[in-house]
């Protein structure tokens, strides 16, 4: 009976600690970006994410919209621009570390504006040297900060789109991730059965 509940107890916590220890998302590839360097291994990565794509050669259409994961994304930000667009507030987002390799940056999604709205999702873009990727950040809610890395060159800038709505992408939860969930589940029902039995 101990070894149960100290079984579900694990599962449990694992469980409650894997969306809080979320691991940064990488993008990398080969690319040559005909600036004189060859193709060098390009490597970018934001902590939290929850997906990338790139890297890609060439750069954003910051102020236009983006096209990304299967939703078109409206221009918020660019830390390098001197001001946001779509009447998004300017301190929407907030980076440090450009020029360098890596950095944080903060987004508040109350200073963002989607159709007179605030935003509801979010994707960052980072680009250095001629090479640029995008991520996917996911729901906001409020105020939360974000780590970045970008190499084999520093970070030229970064932009921030979003989108309002509450249809959100529906990500497929992986399956380490259903098996603990389970596994608690039935460890819980479990224990609470043995209860009641004994109660009897």
């Amino acid at each position: 009976m101990r070894l149960l509940l100290a079984t579900c107890t694990l599962f449990l916590l694992v469980l409650g600690t894997s969306a809080a220890n979320a691991a940064p998302i990488v993008c990398e590839g080969d690319l040559d970006t005909g600036h004189g360097h060859n193709t060098k291994h390009y490597t970018g990565s934001i902590d939290p994410a929850l997906a990338c794509e790139g890297p890609f050669i060439g750069n954003d259409d910051y102020p236009s919209d983006l096209d990304a994961f299967g939703y078109t994304w409206l221009a918020q930000d660019k830390d390098d621009d001197g001001g946001p667009a779509n009447g998004a507030t300017e301190d929407v987002f907030t980076l440090t570390g450009n020029g360098g390799y890596s950095g944080t940056f903060t987004i508040d999604p109350t200073l963002s504006n989607c159709l007179g709205e605030a935003c509801s999702y979010f994707v960052v873009v980072l680009k250095w040297d001629g090479a640029y990727a995008y991520w996917d950040l996911g729901q906001l809610f409020g105020a939360t900060a974000f780590n970045w890395t970008a190499t084999p060159f520093a970070l030229s800038h970064a932009t921030l789109y979003a989108r309002g709505g509450d249809e959100g992408i529906q990500f497929i939860p992986e399956p380490a991730s259903l098996l603990l969930f389970g596994t608690g589940l039935t460890c819980v029902l479990v224990r609470y059965r043995r209860h009641r039995k004994s109660d009897s």
